[in-house]
């Protein structure tokens, strides 16, 4: 076991992403089981995130917030020198959180994250980031974070999921999202990723236009669908496609027949963005 243990929160360190390029995970090599934690600190002022996500500002944490606040322990292992594939070109599949209870705005929170080897799949090797945040030792909050490396040939077993029809959605709201979104999300995140900036950097890892952060995307539509904070909350997203700034695309939810919320964001011609499922606990 690999243990990082940090007292006050480490930077992204997005330049160390550019060290690793040149690894490989080789044939029978597994990644190793790796940890890293934050000592109890502040938890971040929610309130420029939520005026650019769309979340109403009260006592607790929007539901994403924490997933910001642990970016740089899954950064300081994905980047690890003993990590065996490429930080740089991981791709972001799907996420599951999980609100056991709802995160007072002035609590002191610890976080601790895990990763344990990975999987092969149809396109490369899927790596899980297990996070979860506490107040006073208490888990209050977790998720399982899911990226892609394209640097291990894929098996091609596993089918392409295929999200429900919203045949009838009870809410649809066409979004119009700015070109420098990316941009005022990397100054509420701290994420300054490339890919998210400006049209010459984003060209340099192969996109035509910057792409705005999914977590930006995922907040949005959770926001709109205006859960309620104090009630436990369970979110499952997939990441399916980037979206180009600027943008315009559709947000559509639906209530299904267990009473919880399905949710898509296409693009005007149909291409789906993401999909995912919110239920209150």
């Amino acid at each position: 076991m690999i243990a990082l243990e940090y007292q006050t929160r480490p930077s992204l360190g997005l330049h160390r992403a550019l060290w690793g390029v040149r690894k490989r995970l080789k044939k029978g090599e597994s990644i190793p089981e790796m940890s890293a934690s934050l000592a109890p600190s502040q938890a971040e002022d929610a309130g420029e995130y939520n005026a650019l996500c769309g979340f109403l500002a009260g006592p607790h944490l929007p539901v994403t917030l924490p997933h910001v606040m642990a970016m740089p322990l899954h950064m300081a292992i994905l980047t690890h020198a003993k990590m065996p594939v490429p930080a740089l070109g991981l791709v972001h599949v799907r996420n599951r959180i999980t609100q056991h209870k709802p995160i007072p705005v002035d609590a002191e929170l610890s976080f601790a994250c895990t990763c344990v080897g990975h999987r092969v799949v149809r396109s490369g090797a899927e790596i899980d980031l297990l996070t979860r945040a506490m107040v006073e030792g208490a888990c209050f909050w977790e998720e399982v974070t899911t990226v892609l490396t394209r640097t291990v040939k894929g098996d091609g077993s596993n089918p392409i999921e295929e999200p429900p029809q919203l045949t009838q959605p009870s809410r649809s709201m066409c979004w119009r999202v700015p070109k420098d979104q990316g941009r005022q999300y990397a100054q509420v995140s701290g994420d300054f990723n490339p890919i998210h900036l400006y049209p010459l950097t984003a060209r340099l890892f192969g996109f035509s236009r910057p792409i705005v952060h999914g977590m930006w995307t995922l907040a949005r539509c959770i926001a709109e669908m205006d859960p309620d904070p104090a009630a436990p909350l369970e979110v499952d997203v997939e990441f399916r496609r980037p979206l180009l700034l600027p943008g315009t695309v559709l947000f559509s939810s639906t209530e299904n027949q267990s009473g919880e919320q399905d949710f898509h964001v296409r693009s005007r011609s149909g291409k789906l963005h993401l999909f995912g499922q919110l239920r209150s606990q």
